[in-house]
């Protein structure tokens, strides 16, 4: 009896201990911790280095129209008939002037560097220059030795106020000719800063600022060999007006990218303001021939004279915007051939053929610096590396 009640208290008590223990809590399962990934999203901060598109650099060709040379008036008129070749008089035609010094387009290089300086590519820099080739216009006229057809310089005679003409060439007494010779050339450089305020896989937008150097060196230079007929004897006279443009300034500008594809268009827009240092150099001479040979020179030829030769500078505020558009095509993932258009306008600039006074002969009259405006515009082909 006893054994029988102690073993039943004894299966009690395990009974009850193996329910306790089915009724303890279960422990909580352990997490492990593990560092964020690294890998950014398509389109992150690291876009532009993930597509090589940190750095780059690109070369096009120019071919670039100029505004023609201004001229102040008629220069050179002839007279068929014999007349004296004066505005007004009958048979006078006018061979230059009245108009400008025509010339063709110019050839020429620029290149381009970037790069952007954070991760996410939203600050940069980028340096630019160009450079165009000097052109060379020439208007040439000559007479038979006979001086047929009577030629000349028209201008108004300070003294009476009548229509004259200081002579080219005059029929039975004298014959020559005469060369006017005109060039330009245009080249600068820029550095500027960019800072992007929009970019997805088919936009971009960025702002510019920075500095801008253009100049303009211009020349128009006469020549008037004149003898006596039949003889070796006479003179020549020489003209020389040059004018150089000298721009320093800041420049403000945006710039919008658009993709499609393989295809590209970037539109740029820019103007920079700031200081033209303008110089003027004008200087003449007047030889005297004899026999075929120099015997005398004094300073002034046609349009020159000591009142007006020497070199006068001044500083001028003026302002040049200019827009591109590039058109470009990506032959590789890095290489992209472009197409483009600029066209760039100068509010205030000195060029040699107005500081010609018409009116001056034979006083050489005094410095004139007049201004005018100037434009360039043309084409581009080129290619652009991108890494």
């Amino acid at each position: 009896m006893k054994r029988t009640l102690a073993a039943s208290l004894a299966a009690l008590l395990t009974s009850t201990g193996l329910s306790l223990a089915d009724d303890k809590p279960a422990e909580p399962a352990k997490v492990q911790w593990e560092a964020p990934s690294t890998v950014l999203p398509a389109g992150d901060c690291n876009c532009c280095e993930e597509k090589g598109q940190r750095f780059w650099g690109g070369a096009d060709y120019l071919l670039w129209w100029l505004k023609d040379q201004p001229l102040p008036g008629p220069l050179v008129a002839v007279n068929p008939l014999g007349n004296v070749p004066a505005l007004g008089v009958p048979g006078t035609q006018v061979l230059l002037g009245d108009g400008n010094q025509g010339r063709g387009p110019s050839s020429g290089v620029r290149a381009t560097a970037g790069v952007w300086l954070n991760a996410e590519c939203t600050v940069g820099v980028e340096a630019s220059g160009f450079l165009l080739d000097q052109r060379t216009n020439t208007f040439t006229f000559s007479s038979d030795t006979a001086g047929n057809p009577a030629a000349g310089f028209p201008f108004t005679n300070p003294a009476t106020g009548t229509a004259t003409a200081f002579p080219i060439a005059t029929p039975g007494v004298g014959f020559g000719n005469v060369v006017i010779a005109t060039t330009t050339q245009l080249w600068g450089a820029e550095i500027n800063g960019l800072f992007n305020v929009y970019r997805n896989d088919n936009l971009n937008v960025s702002l510019l600022g920075g500095f801008r150097h253009v100049n303009l060196h211009e020349k128009l230079a006469l020549s008037n060999p004149f003898r006596l007929v039949g003889t070796d004897s006479g003179d020549t006279a020489s003209d020389t007006f040059q004018t150089s443009n000298r721009f320093y300034g800041g420049q403000l500008g945006a710039r919008a990218g658009l993709r499609r594809g393989k295809l590209s268009a970037d539109l740029t827009a820019k103007i920079a303001l700031g200081c033209n240092r303008e110089e003027v150099n004008i200087s003449g001479n007047d030889d005297t021939i004899v026999g075929g040979a120099i015997a005398g020179s004094s300073p002034g030829g046609i349009y020159t004279g000591p009142g007006n030769i020497g070199r006068t500078t001044q500083d001028q505020f003026t302002v040049i915007p200019e827009v591109q558009l590039k058109v470009g095509y990506d032959v590789t993932r890095n290489f992209r051939a472009t197409v483009g258009y600029d066209y760039l306008y100068w509010n205030q600039v000195v060029r040699p053929g107005l500081q010609i006074d018409p009116q001056s002969i034979p006083a050489g009259g005094i410095p004139r610096f007049q201004r005018s405006d100037f434009w360039s515009h043309g084409i581009s082909v080129g290619a652009e590396f991108r890494f």
